[in-house]
């Protein structure tokens, strides 16, 4: 009571998204300041005239500005609340008691629910609200604290999406995906506005794998044949299901990565202080592309409780691999396959260093295509036990062809693995 008038507390909430309509709308009211001094009549006039219902034209923008953010209420709206439960759940988990996952899942979900929301409701309001606000700020610095500040809307309202599925996001999604024929569109899309290496690995690797397929591609039938668009199709088929194939073309890209000579410097530096070690990804290659065999060997043969040693899964798994290819004499292919076992132990290469590695022209059999995976598995094998044995040659496989031949064995193998 105030002298006897009753006031009642009050106060406005506003959700934080509303700082970027305020921005927007700081913007569009700013008006040019400009003085006469002693212009000329006509040209005073000229200028009067140019900006005459200037303050008119700025009421009109901001006034289509409300009105736009009004459509975009919605989006903000369950983006706000699910923000809210993500955090309450990062708190919990961080200082008090830890909340399961799968309570903040059932969270999440009745988030919707109530809302009225299916996914494909979220999946249309981050396209056509969010990656269209981040095509519209494009010209903004990349380090511009809205421009950052929406990217982050962006990844938390894909995380209600992948939440809401239990999937990993999917990038490739109609919905958001760059169109067929590169054309723009009024949305950014998402691999643009949400680059995580993930998604750009996965993306990159079909034109990097190609590189070093030319002569796969010139032995097996034109059916066979792997080009951009075959590579990306297997990558697809078994990218959700194998954490194997995942990380072995994360490492593939890496290794690129360490490995250009063109590598951009961070924070402006002119010296490059951190470690560039390809060959480390090299080695994961290998341990992936290992695994991912024993997938390719479960998969013949399932609900065997065991798994061979590394030579008997070359030999079990080479027979599957010479029928994909077409090879016409698989007695002749296995025969000269048992003999090239002992070759890849390395024991003398600490004293030899001689490259360890086979050409197709080392092998009797006349079939080019069973020369060619011939070659291949017992380059992989030599990889294998290298990585696991040795760092000798380390300096070699990076700057000489013996590098091309590892890496040719190990991509050949696994996209044979994954077919």
């Amino acid at each position: 009571m105030h002298r006897r008038r009753e006031i009642s507390p009050w106060i406005d909430f506003f959700g934080y998204w509303q700082a970027y309509q305020l921005y927007l709308v700081l913007k569009a009211a700013r008006m040019p300041s400009f003085v006469l001094g002693k212009q000329p009549d006509a040209q005073a006039g000229a200028w009067m005239r140019r900006f005459s219902g200037l303050e008119e034209r700025v009421a009109g923008r901001i006034k289509r500005l409300r009105g736009e953010w009004e459509s975009y209420g919605r989006t903000f709206d369950w983006l706000s609340r699910y923000r809210t439960l993500r955090g309450i759940w990062q708190d919990l988990s961080r200082f008090r008691e830890r909340m399961s996952e799968a309570v903040f899942r059932s969270g999440a979900r009745c988030l919707a629910r109530d809302l009225g929301l299916s996914v494909e409701d979220i999946k249309q309001d981050i396209r056509n609200t969010l990656l269209t606000l981040n095509r519209r700020w494009s010209r903004l610095e990349e380090r511009d604290p809205f421009r950052q500040l929406l990217r982050q809307d962006i990844a938390i309202a894909c995380n209600f999406v992948v939440v809401l599925t239990g999937k990993s996001l999917d990038y490739d999604d109609p919905i958001w995906a760059p169109r067929a024929d590169r054309q723009p569109t009024r949305w950014t899309p998402l691999i643009e506005a949400l680059p995580f290496e993930v998604a750009t690995t996965k993306a990159e690797f079909a034109p990097q794998a190609v590189v070093y397929l030319a002569q796969y591609n010139s032995v097996v039938a034109p059916n066979l044949k792997l080009d951009e668009g075959r590579v990306e199709q297997l990558l697809n088929v078994r990218w959700e299901a194998s954490a194997a194939v995942r990380r072995f073309s994360l490492a593939f890209a890496r290794l690129h990565q360490h490995y250009s000579e063109f590598q951009q410097l961070q924070n402006g530096d002119l010296v490059e202080t951190t470690e560039r070690t390809p060959i480390d990804f090299l080695v994961l290659c290998a341990l992936q592309a290992e695994r991912i065999l024993v997938e390719a060997w479960n998969v013949a043969h399932p609900g065997n409780s065991g798994l061979p040693d590394f030579s008997s899964l070359v030999k079990t798994t080479a027979p599957d691999f010479a029928r994909v290819l077409g090879v016409s004499d698989l007695n002749g292919f296995q025969k000269e396959l048992a003999k090239i076992g002992r070759k890849t132990k390395l024991h003398r290469l600490e004293k030899t260093l001689a490259d360890p590695f086979l050409e197709e022209a080392d092998f009797g059999t006349p079939d080019p295509r069973a020369r060619f995976l011939l070659k291949c598995l017992f380059n992989l094998a030599v990889m294998r036990n290298y990585s696991a044995h040795h760092d000798c040659l380390d300096d070699r496989l990076l700057g000489s062809p013996m590098g091309g031949k590892a890496m040719e064995a190990l991509l050949v193998v696994v996209l044979l693995a994954i077919q």
